[in-house]
């Protein structure tokens, strides 16, 4: 068959347009487009690899300034601040272990990913954590010596220990609190807010009352902790005053004579200022202070109760009056020892008097006219032996005055330092 002329002629035209010069032409075009893409990628790599250096450089530069900061880090946490992370014996290993969680954990990442501003108070903050639980340590160590030697009832006093309130029931959750400080896990850790309920961090420090409801733990402080510690106990400077007045009234009976008399005015106001200065009252109240006496076993063995009325309990008349009605009481007179109340009754009267936060004026009050007792008895007692003295060594004295019964009971009194009380006569009362 034949070839299409038509299609032979365009088999040539088509050859003869890509041959020759125009063929030459159209390598060139694409040899050159070649070299520039060529030169546009090298220099594309080179800028990457430019850039990758730069990058690497960076990249050092940063890794450098991390472990600096790493660096610097351990040396705050391990080196100069090393009592807070360092299980010396103090920390236990779970409170050592919330510790170390708490401090590498928001406050490292501040220090190490902050401005240089949040540096500085991420080491601010370091510095007040070092210091904290150094304290919150300090106080471990004393509660649970306190607690090895706290007091109880019917054992022998141990100044050294907590008093003796915190052996009552009604301080039965305070003393579980203190105890649960000795425990492994007593450190609290927990995150701290600022007024708009912004968190700020976190905060350390012990576990509070605990809450049936939630079966969580509250937050307590470490200061808070060692006032609730200083709360019970014993209350030793107190008593160093207290027994110093005591030998002043003594002396002041010895250096007086026959006719000297106690000025009480004085003395309630020397125990008054003992009593308002202390941080320790439950001590004052529980414990013996003086003579193996206390406040509350002179008060709940009935010493007391004859002379203290339901207005000093903090029970107004009207009530008063109800209770000794209802009791039985014939001639309602407001004294509590008068009456015919149970002792159950009294007990509990007097134990809601002890511990209730309404009547802490009242109790101040009362204890101050007890230990202004104990002044004045120490004061007769001495007194009484002058007396008995000079009427020994002046018996003319006294025949021009009394009787010969009369003297014999003076003699009698004088010997239980009871003189004032029987011989106003003799002896002006103050």
């Amino acid at each position: 068959m034949a070839a299409d002329q038509t299609l032979v002629q365009g088999a040539r035209e088509a050859h003869g347009y890509y041959g020759g010069g125009i063929d030459r032409a159209r390598k060139e075009l694409f040899n050159n487009l070649n070299q520039q893409i060529a030169n546009s990628a090298q220099k594309k790599r080179a800028a990457q690899q430019e850039q990758q250096v730069e990058q690497g450089k960076l990249k050092k530069q940063e890794d450098k300034e991390a472990k600096a900061l790493q660096a610097q880090w351990d040396k705050q946490t391990m080196g100069n601040a090393n009592s807070i992370l360092a299980s010396d014996g103090d920390l236990t290993g779970d409170n050592y272990s919330a510790l170390y969680d708490d401090i590498n954990g928001d406050l490292k990442n501040r220090f190490i990913n902050g401005t240089p501003k949040e540096r500085a108070l991420a080491l601010n903050d370091l510095q007040k954590r070092t210091q904290e639980v150094n304290g919150m340590k300090e106080y471990s160590v004393e509660n649970a010596a306190l607690l090895v030697n706290a007091n109880k009832s019917g054992q022998p006093f141990n100044p050294d220990g907590y008093c003796l309130a915190l052996d009552d029931d009604a301080y039965s959750k305070e003393k579980s609190i203190l105890a649960g400080h000795t425990e492994n896990n007593s450190f609290n850790v927990s995150d701290d807010y600022n007024e708009a309920g912004e968190r700020i961090g976190s905060k350390v420090g012990f576990r509070g009352g605990y809450d049936e409801e939630t079966g969580e733990y509250a937050f307590m402080g470490g200061e808070e902790a060692v006032t609730l510690s200083d709360k019970f106990r014993v209350d030793q400077q107190s008593q160093a005053e207290l027994m110093s007045l005591q030998n002043t009234m003594y002396d002041l009976a010895d250096e007086g004579d026959h006719t000297s008399s106690f000025n009480v005015n004085a003395a309630k106001s020397r125990v008054k200022s003992i009593v308002n200065a202390s941080n320790k009252k439950l001590s004052l109240m529980y414990d013996p202070m003086i003579e193996g006496r206390s406040f509350k076993d002179d008060l709940f063995k009935g010493d007391l109760l004859a002379e203290v009325t339901y207005e000093q309990l903090g029970i107004s008349p009207d009530q008063a009056y109800a209770m000794e009605k209802a009791a039985g009481e014939k001639n309602p007179d407001g004294v509590i020892g008068s009456d015919n109340l149970t002792a159950e009754d009294q007990r509990l009267i007097l134990s809601q008097f002890m511990t209730s936060g309404d009547m802490e004026e009242e109790r101040e009050n009362m204890l101050v006219t007890y230990y202004t007792d104990i002044m004045r008895q120490s004061w007769q007692k001495r007194h009484g032996e002058v007396v008995s003295e000079y009427y020994r060594a002046n018996p003319g004295a006294v025949a021009a005055q009394y009787t010969e019964e009369e003297l014999k009971q003076l003699a009698r009194q004088a010997q239980k330092g009871e003189v004032e009380r029987g011989a106003e006569n003799i002896v002006n009362i103050g």
